[in-house]
């Protein structure tokens, strides 16, 4: 199991993490001097919405935390 997958990641990491890629999407570098062409929440939208389909950090961060309680929800052998 990855272990961005069992930790709630602050909102600082994942906005750094979206800065990488939206920087490198934009001009390729880690760092970007002008505004972006595009919202990205208009980019992180699924392909067959004419979006990008790139994964927003902070919802994708939140689905795997919350498949994570269903895992131990519904394991067959329980905690206790």
């Amino acid at each position: 199991m990855l272990p961005c997958r069992a930790l709630v990641l602050p909102q600082k990491v994942l906005k750094e993490v979206e800065a990488v890629c939206r920087n490198y999407l934009w001009d390729a570098k880690d760092t970007y001097a002008r505004i972006s062409l595009i919202a990205w929440d208009l980019v992180c939208i699924p392909k067959q919405a004419d979006g990008l389909g790139l994964k927003n950090t902070a919802v994708w961060n939140k689905v795997v935390i919350a498949k994570c309680v269903w895992d131990v929800a519904h394991k067959a052998d329980g905690l206790g």
